[in-house]
């Protein structure tokens, strides 16, 4: 296969391939170890995740959740308190 001027050999549907290979390429050095560097850092979450076998949520998940949930129980309040509760909902957002 022709990938830019150079040529590889690429060998699909392996049934048994326990390997793969992953080819950067870009337009400076720094962009390649960036990008090596990424790769790296999404293969070792993998990594562990397979290792530990549990995941804790990432990214705002567990704040967005909090603030869906209040937003539900500032519905049930009463008065200046149910606007409390949403502002401190959508702040969590």
């Amino acid at each position: 296969r022709q990938v830019g001027d150079e040529r590889f050999n690429v060998f699909t549907e392996c049934p048994v391939s326990q390997t793969s290979t992953i080819v950067l390429r870009g337009g400076s050095e720094q962009f390649i170890a960036e990008s090596e560097r990424s790769i790296h850092d999404a293969l070792m979450v993998v990594k562990r995740s397979l290792k530990s076998r549990s995941v804790v949520a990432g990214g705002g998940a567990v704040e967005m959740e909090v603030a869906k949930y209040l937003k539900e129980h500032a519905l049930t309040i009463q008065g200046k308190g149910q606007l409390i509760v949403s502002a401190f909902a959508k702040a969590l957002e």
